[in-house]
């Protein structure tokens, strides 16, 4: 998942029943979590400008996010991956 040049590692937690998920590629802690896929992506884009945000603020330049040339999953192949571990977009 990635909104405005940053990427999402996302993770299903059983032991939370929710989604976990973090920026990669910044050495800065960006952390979120929601109950579905709509809430993990707005959790995500709402972390994003906070961090942006925060960064202005404390008249910092924001880390851009640095990463190996690997495949990342799309939006497509993670919901592919929840439904078919049996969990229910709700």
């Amino acid at each position: 998942m990635t909104y405005k040049e940053y990427i999402a590692q996302i993770v299903y937690s059983e032991e939370d029943g929710c989604f976990i998920g973090d920026i990669v590629g910044i050495r800065d802690i960006v952390c979120f979590h929601g109950d579905s896929l709509e809430e993990i992506r707005t959790a995500f884009e709402e972390s994003v400008d906070d961090y942006l945000l925060t960064c202005q603020e404390f008249n910092r330049l924001p880390q851009k996010p640095v990463f190996p040339k690997e495949r990342q999953q799309t939006d497509e192949e993670i919901e592919i991956s929840f439904l078919h571990n049996g969990h229910e977009n709700k």
